[in-house]
């Protein structure tokens, strides 16, 4: 069901490339990304074990990935590691931001990330 929902909210198809940093032992990871990718027939790319900034960033660069899946941590330090001269990601159209708990895509607006659009996954807590 989550695989489905992604397909259809990214209209992901054979011809994306997915970098997924997030564990595979995570919903995110798993029923938003290894799901989705199995569902629409595009590639997955696993960056390292664990969350890492630097090897997402490679992985987006190296493999010209279209979709990022990513969680508020890890883009909060890949927006610290953008610097001048920093290679561009003219493949990249879109992807998931985990910003709270739950499976809602797009409760909030989407977050601009490198000229794209990231839809939102869950709810934010209020306080």
């Amino acid at each position: 069901r989550q695989g489905k929902a992604v397909v259809d909210e990214l209209q992901l198809n054979e011809a994306d490339a997915l970098v997924v940093p997030i564990t595979l032992n995570h919903s995110m990871g798993m029923g938003f990304g290894v799901m989705a990718a199995l569902e629409s027939g595009a590639s997955i790319i696993l960056p390292s074990p664990t969350p890492d900034a630097a090897e997402t960033l490679d992985a987006l660069i190296s493999y010209e990935a279209t979709v990022l899946y990513a969680d508020s941590h890890t883009l909060e330090a890949l927006q610290w590691m953008a610097r001048p001269g920093q290679p561009e990601l003219p493949n990249l159209r879109g992807g998931l931001l985990k910003i709270g708990s739950g499976e809602a895509l797009g409760a909030e607006p989407a977050v601009e990330w490198s000229g794209v659009g990231l839809t939102t996954v869950g709810k934010p807590r209020r306080k």
